[in-house]
């Protein structure tokens, strides 16, 4: 919000004392009606911001959207089988950077982890930590090495797993409650057998401030999943946790739907595994085309 100050014919002193009450009115409208341009800035620049490939690399492997997609277990493994070949047919000149180069390595290894190739994604995940890579990869490397020397099968998670309903929620910080802003953190988990968060990372953030009160409240909580899902085995889950101010204040002057999720591709987004995803769910819509006519009753 800027006040803006015409020229006007006034003397020295009626000028100076113009301008003290506009100062003044300034402040005070800053306090009642939020932040100021240069304040709003410099708040929201300090977040945890994930890194993403190139554009190159992204046009190279056709990756247009991405999301995870409902299918039979079969369809995600040709898609892995699909996206593994594209990553590794990938000229040497199509990652630009250092993080592209680690980020095709990274989508090697979950695609061979995937495919319960549990050698061949361990080499991966250990060439990930021999090359430049962003402390969230680190985690997630360091993470599925271990869970893989040890025999675990860290995909079993469950898809429909999820947190423990919780009547405690994450502390609203201060300076987010005082000036009306929602957002969200989007948390790593390391979860064990029996549900308990053995360990949380920040992946990334609308704000700073929301990022410790997420980490202290989501180790407090445990993962529930359908009976039989998790297996006795080790999971590693990504978790948004999300800051409504709901009745807590007037209604927020820095809403959740200004600051997106950051979505970042996984090997499954690539064209190649697309590819697959769209041939199934063609068969899957002709199959029951095929089935509601031949179900249909003949016209008289």
């Amino acid at each position: 919000m800027r006040n803006r100050f015409l020229g006007m014919n006034c003397s020295k002193f009626c000028m100076a004392a113009l301008l003290m009450v506009l100062c003044f009115a300034m402040n005070t409208s800053m306090a009642a009606d939020g932040l100021t341009d240069e304040q709003e800035r410099a708040l929201f620049i300090n977040r945890t911001k994930p890194d993403q490939p190139s554009a190159e690399l992204m046009a190279a492997l056709e990756i247009h959207t991405y999301g995870a997609r409902n299918a039979k277990r079969s369809t995600h493994q040709k898609a892995a089988e699909a996206a593994l070949a594209a990553l590794n047919k990938l000229s040497p000149n199509a990652p630009k950077n250092d993080f592209d180069r680690a980020w095709v390595v990274e989508q090697k290894a979950l695609a061979l982890q995937y495919l319960n190739k549990t050698s061949e994604a361990s080499a991966a995940y250990e060439q990930l930590l021999n090359v430049p890579h962003s402390k969230a990869q680190e985690w997630l490397a360091q993470m599925y090495l271990s869970a893989l020397k040890n025999g675990q099968d860290t995909k079993a998670c469950g898809e429909s797993g999820g947190l423990m309903p919780s009547s405690i929620l994450p502390a609203y910080p201060p300076t987010a409650l005082r000036n009306g802003i929602e957002g969200w953190v989007d948390l790593l988990l390391d979860i064990a057998p029996d549900g308990t968060i053995l360990d949380t990372m920040v992946h990334s953030s609308s704000l700073k401030a929301f990022e410790k009160p997420a980490m202290d409240w989501v180790v407090k909580q445990k993962w529930q999943v359908a009976p039989n899902e998790l297996k006795g085995q080790r999971c590693i889950r990504m978790q948004p946790v999300i800051f409504e101010l709901g009745s807590k204040a007037a209604p927020a002057k820095y809403p959740l739907d200004k600051f997106p999720r950051d979505l970042l591709p996984y090997y499954y987004d690539t064209g190649a595994a697309t590819r697959v995803y769209e041939a199934a769910n063609a068969e899957m819509l002709a199959e029951e085309a095929a089935e509601k006519s031949a179900g249909a009753v003949p016209a008289n």
